[in-house]
C-alpha cells in the first residue's frame, strides 16, 4: 500500500481535525495549566512546544488520533476498492489512550475490508433494540425505507449467518452514521399567539414517510435523515397545518421553529336578548342560621367519623355510619357516586363503569339504517357494490361469548350472510356466474326469500399469480391488550406457510412512527419472514396514516406485470396520532387502489376498538374486510380462502336487480346498505365498488311480494320472469385481458323458487335464519314482531343436518342472544 493510499483511506474533514486537535490536545493542556503555576516562563514556553510538536506530529499524515466517541472508518469512492490499512499504522500507541476509538480486533484488516459508506448506512439502519437482521440494500435511510424497494436483496443464509459477527462493528457504525453519514432535523412547536408550547403534535417528514410527535416542551427531533431537501409538515387537532421545505446537509444538524395559528372555525353573531321574566323562580342557594353555644359544642368535630359525616352523602346514625344507603363498613370508597367494594374483583376498565352501560370501553360503530320496501312501479331497479366482508360475524360472536347483546350498529347482515358456505358450485369456465333461487319466507308470511349468489372462479394454488405483499401492522400500546398482537404473530405465521415460490413479503408496523420491520423478502427465506414477525413489539401511539403511507411506498417498489401486490394491515382500528379522521386516510387509500394496490383489513381485539375505520378502510381500499377473535379464524382467512384472500377475479364489481312490476308488487334488499350505488351508475365504470378474489362467493338476499296473478300462476305451476340479474365488473391487472370490462345476466324466473321451506336447499334455508337473526340483533322494524327464541328451534336443525361449524356457532349464537334478551323473572 503507497502512502498515497494510505492518506486517501485515512483523509480528514477540517470538521474531524477540530475535534481531533481539540481531544488531543485537552489532556496536554490541563497538565500545562498546572504546570504553569510554578514553572518559570522559560520552562512553560519549553512545555508548550512540546505540545506543539506532538500535536503536529499527530495531525500529519501519517497517522491521526480520534475524537473521543468517534469511530475510525475507511471511505472509498464506490468505483474504487478499498484498500487495507498496514498492519501496524503509527497511531497505534494512542488507541490504548482516546476513548472511543477502535482497538486490534475492531479494526478493518485485509481479510474483512472496510465497508463504502453505503454499506455503512445500511448497516447503521438496523434497529439493534428490535434485533432486525441487516438487510443488503442500496441506499437505505433511517426508517428503513428505500427509494426502491424492488431493489432490495433478499436475505441468503450466508448473510444471515455473517450478522452475528459483524453486529459489534455496526454498533460502531451506527454512532458514525449520526455524524457524518446523515444528518439531524430538531424543533420546536409552539401557539403562535400565546407562544406556549403543542406537546403531542403530529410532524411528519412527509418525503421519506416518517412521523413523530411533540413531547411536553413541543420539541421534536428525527434523527439519521438522508441528505438533500425534506418535506417537513406539522399538524394539531384546532390549527392550521404548517409545512417547510428543508436541507439538510452531511453530518448536519438543523433547527426548525412552528408557530401554529389557531382557527377559527366560525363566529357567531352577537344575540340580542331581551328582559324576558324567567320560568324558574331562583331562591337563595344557601341559608344563615346562629348558632348557640351549646349547640355548636354539640357540633363539634371530635374523631375521624365525625369528620367523614360531614360529607355528603354520609351520615351518623345511632353511633354509626351510613355511606349512600349503607353501613360504614360496607363500603371503603365511593368514586363518582359509585361505591367500591375492595373484595370484589377489579374490572377491566379500570374501577368505573363504561358510558351508557356498554360492555366494552371505546368501540366506534356506525349504523347505516335499515332498508325499506320500493314499491316496484315507482323504482324497479335495484343496485349496489356486491362484496364478500365477514367482519360482523365475528363481531357479534364476541359479544354474545361475552354475555352481552351486540349494538345494532355493528351488525351489518351481508357480512353475516357472506361468512356461511353458499353451497353454490361455480360451473362455469367464466370468471364470473350468477345463481338465483329462492323458498317462502318463514319470517315474513305472505313473503318470498330471493337469493342471487355471484361465485368467481377457483383458482388452484399452483396457478395462482405471484403476490407481493406488504403487512402493515399496528404495534402500538393498544395492542398489547387480550394479547392482540400475539394472535396477530400467530395469524401471520399461519399466511407464511401458505405463501410459494415467486411470493415476496415486506412487514411495516407503527406506533408513534412509522418504520420497516422486514424489507421485501422472497417466500424461499421463510426463516427470515418469521423471525421478523417474532420481534415484533408493542410500543407508543397509534400513526396509522404514517404506518399506510409508508406501506403504500413499499408496495409501489414492489409492484410487477402478472402479480398482485396487496397490503394487510392487522389492527384494532384507534388511530390517536396523525391525522386520525377516516376521511384524511381515506382519500389517500383510494387513490392507491385506483392504482392496482388493494387493502385488506383484519381487526383484533375488542374494547378500544374501531369497526368503522377498519371497514371503511377496506371500502375504499378495494379488499376485504374480516375480525379474528381466535387462530381458527385466521385458518379460515389465510389458508382455506388463500387465494380469494390475494387474488383478485374481477374489480369494481357491481350488481343490479331489476324486477318486473307485472308480477313484483314491492322488495327489500336485506343489507348492503352502505354499499348503494345510484341505478343509472351501473354502467359508470368510473364508478368506486369492490373487488371479488378467485373462489369466492357473494350472496344478497331479497325479500319480494308477488302479485296476485303471479301467485295464481304460479299455484298451476307457471314460471313467470319476475326480473333480470345483471353484474358488471372490471378485468384485473394480471388478467390477459385486463382493463376490459364485461357483464354478463341471468333471468329471474318464478320456478326458481322452492314451493316450501322443507323443500329448499339447506344453505339456503342457512342463509334464512342467520338473515333473520342478523335482523334482531340490529332492531330492524321489520323484524318487530319476531324474537331469539323463534329461532332457537330452526338452528339447532340446521346444525344437525349441516354439520357445519358455522352452523354450530350459529346456534350457539341464537341461544346465547335468547338467553341475554329474556326478562328475568323480577321484571313486571
Amino acid at each position: 500500500m503507497t502512502n498515497k493510499d494510505y492518506r486517501e483511506a485515512y483523509r480528514l474533514t477540517e470538521r474531524e481535525k477540530a475535534q481531533t486537535w481539540q481531544a488531543i490536545s485537552e489532556p496536554f493542556t490541563r497538565a500545562g495549566r498546572r504546570t504553569w503555576r510554578w514553572l518559570p516562563w522559560t520552562g512553560g514556553l519549553a512545555a508548550a512546544a512540546c505540545l506543539l510538536a506532538v500535536a503536529m506530529l499527530l495531525t500529519t499524515d501519517h497517522g491521526r488520533g480520534t475524537a473521543p466517541d468517534h469511530v475510525d472508518v475507511a471511505v472509498h469512492s464506490s468505483d474504487a476498492p478499498a484498500a487495507a490499512p498496514p498492519a501496524d499504522p503509527p497511531r497505534e500507541r494512542f488507541a490504548e489512550k482516546a476513548p472511543g476509538t477502535l482497538g486490534d480486533a475492531e479494526r478493518p484488516t485485509a481479510a474483512a475490508p472496510a465497508a463504502p459508506a453505503a454499506q455503512i448506512a445500511a448497516d447503521a439502519n438496523v434497529d439493534v433494540r428490535r434485533g432486525q437482521q441487516p438487510v443488503a440494500a442500496p441506499q437505505v435511510d433511517a426508517t428503513g425505507a428505500t427509494d426502491t424497494f424492488d431493489e432490495i436483496a433478499p436475505l441468503d443464509a450466508k448473510e444471515v449467518a455473517a450478522a452475528g459477527a459483524r453486529s459489534a462493528e455496526r454498533e460502531g457504525r451506527r454512532r458514525m452514521l449520526t455524524a457524518t453519514a446523515a444528518g439531524v432535523l430538531a424543533g420546536r412547536v409552539t401557539d403562535a399567539e400565546t407562544g406556549e408550547a403543542l406537546a403531542s403534535a403530529t410532524v411528519v417528514a412527509v418525503d421519506v414517510g416518517r412521523a413523530t410527535i411533540t413531547g411536553p416542551d413541543g420539541s421534536f427531533i428525527f434523527r439519521g435523515l438522508p441528505p438533500g431537501e425534506h418535506i417537513v409538515e406539522v399538524q394539531y387537532l384546532g390549527y392550521a397545518a404548517s409545512t417547510q421545505t428543508v436541507a439538510v446537509a452531511t453530518a448536519d444538524s438543523v433547527q426548525l421553529a412552528y408557530a401554529l395559528a389557531p382557527i377559527v372555525t366560525k363566529t357567531l353573531e352577537a344575540i340580542d336578548i331581551g328582559p324576558t321574566r324567567s320560568m324558574v323562580e331562583i331562591k337563595k342557594a344557601a341559608s344563615d342560621q346562629a348558632v348557640r353555644p351549646d349547640e355548636f359544642e354539640r357540633h363539634a368535630i371530635e374523631s375521624v367519623d365525625d369528620a367523614l359525616a360531614q360529607g355528603a352523602g354520609v351520615a351518623m346514625r345511632d353511633g354509626q355510619l351510613k355511606v349512600r344507603g349503607g353501613r360504614g363498613g360496607e363500603a371503603a370508597t365511593s368514586v363518582d357516586g359509585m361505591r367500591h367494594d375492595p373484595a370484589a374483583p377489579r374490572p377491566e376498565s379500570g374501577g368505573t363503569r363504561n358510558p351508557n352501560d356498554r360492555p366494552y370501553d371505546l368501540v366506534y360503530y356506525q349504523s347505516y339504517g335499515v332498508n325499506p320496501f320500493v314499491a316496484t312501479e315507482e323504482d324497479a331497479l335495484s343496485t349496489f357494490a356486491i362484496e364478500v366482508d365477514d367482519a360482523s360475524w365475528g363481531i357479534a360472536r364476541r359479544y354474545l361469548e361475552d354475555g352481552n347483546l351486540p349494538p345494532p350498529e355493528a351488525i351489518r347482515l351481508e357480512e353475516m350472510v357472506n361468512h356461511l358456505p353458499a353451497g353454490l358450485a361455480h360451473g362455469s369456465d367464466e370468471d364470473f356466474a350468477l345463481h338465483v333461487d329462492g323458498l317462502p319466507s318463514r319470517f315474513g308470511p305472505g313473503y318470498e326469500l330471493v337469493r342471487v349468489g355471484v361465485t368467481a372462479r377457483p383458482v388452484p394454488a399452483a396457478e395462482r399469480h405471484p403476490a407481493h405483499l406488504v403487512f402493515v401492522i399496528d404495534v402500538s400500546g393498544s395492542m398489547g391488550r387480550e394479547d392482540r398482537l400475539e394472535l396477530v404473530k400467530r395469524s401471520l405465521r399461519v399466511l407464511v406457510g401458505q405463501l410459494q415460490e415467486g411470493d415476496r413479503v415486506g412487514i411495516v408496523t407503527y406506533g408513534s412512527e412509522a418504520a420497516v420491520a422486514l424489507a421485501p423478502t422472497g417466500a424461499e427465506q421463510r426463516e427470515a419472514i418469521l423471525a421478523a414477525i417474532d420481534r415484533l413489539h408493542t410500543d407508543g401511539a397509534t400513526n396509522a396514516e404514517a404506518g399506510l403511507r409508508l406501506a403504500y411506498r413499499m408496495a409501489r417498489g414492489l409492484e410487477r406485470a402478472g402479480a398482485t401486490t396487496r397490503l394487510i394491515l392487522c389492527s384494532d382500528g384507534v388511530a390517536n396520532v396523525g391525522r386520525t379522521g377516516p376521511d384524511s386516510i381515506l382519500e389517500a387509500v383510494r387513490r392507491e387502489a385506483d392504482e392496482g394496490i388493494t387493502l385488506t383489513t383484519v381487526g383484533f381485539g375488542m374494547g378500544n376498538y374501531n369497526d368503522v375505520l377498519m371497514e371503511q378502510l377496506a371500502d375504499h381500499g378495494d379488499g376485504t374486510y374480516h375480525y379474528v377473535q381466535r387462530l381458527s379464524d385466521a385458518e379460515r382467512i389465510f389458508r382455506e380462502n388463500l387465494s380469494g384472500t390475494l387474488e383478485a377475479m374481477g374489480r369494481e364489481v357491481k350488481t343490479q336487480v331489476e324486477f318486473d312490476p307485472r308480477f313484483v308488487s314491492r322488495w327489500r334488499l336485506l343489507g348492503y346498505e352502505n354499499r348503494d350505488v345510484a341505478d343509472e351508475d351501473f354502467r359508470n365504470d368510473r364508478i368506486d365498488a369492490g373487488d371479488v378474489g378467485a373462489g369466492h362467493t357473494a350472496v344478497a338476499l331479497y325479500e319480494i311480494k308477488l302479485t296476485d296473478e303471479a301467485v295464481r300462476s304460479q299455484r298451476r305451476g307457471w314460471s313467470l320472469p319476475l326480473g333480470e340479474v345483471r353484474l358488471r365488473w372490471a378485468r384485473p391487472e394480471h388478467h390477459r385481458e385486463a382493463g376490459q370490462v364485461a357483464e354478463i345476466r341471468r333471468g329471474l324466473m318464478s320456478g326458481d323458487l322452492a314451493p316450501s321451506w322443507d323443500r329448499a336447499p339447506l344453505p339456503l334455508r342457512m342463509a334464512a335464519v342467520t338473515a333473520e337473526f342478523a335482523e334482531l340483533l340490529r332492531r330492524s322494524y321489520w323484524a318487530k314482531d319476531g324474537s331469539f327464541a323463534d329461532l332457537e328451534g330452526p338452528a339447532a336443525e340446521l346444525a344437525h343436518e349441516l354439520g357445519w361449524v358455522e352452523a354450530g356457532e350459529l346456534h350457539q349464537m341464537v341461544r346465547a342472544a335468547a338467553r341475554i334478551a329474556q326478562p328475568s323473572a323480577t321484571d313486571d
